[in-house]
């Protein structure tokens, strides 16, 4: 029996789908292959959505959430997570996003 390894995307997709659940959404997820002269991964793009009252409350908690927290990625380490943009708006639609970078290495 073969074990299947789920793909770190995957794992990284969910994690940002807790980290921001029930608030928010995962508008768009991006993955690039990367690598060094001693090290190869990749790295994911997100931007995540909240809507309504209290969005920017919920964008600022995940940005301190996503920037204190270990992420656990079987098979892979988290190298780097930075929330390198932010966008909000009070009218004529409450909303906040969120641009969410994981740089992610294989073990």
């Amino acid at each position: 029996m073969t074990t299947q390894t789920i793909p770190a995307g995957v794992q990284i997709a969910q994690a940002m789908f807790d980290a921001c659940y029930p608030r928010g959404r995962i508008c768009s997820h991006s993955e690039t292959d990367w690598a060094s002269a001693t090290f190869k991964g990749a790295r994911h793009n997100f931007t995540i959505r909240f809507d309504g009252p209290g969005s920017h409350t919920y964008a600022e908690t995940l940005i301190e959430r996503i920037e204190n927290d270990d992420l656990q990625i079987s098979g892979h380490l988290v190298a780097d997570i930075t929330a390198p943009g932010q966008r909000f708006a009070s009218a004529p639609e409450c909303y906040a996003e969120v641009d969410v970078a994981v740089l992610t290495l294989a073990n």
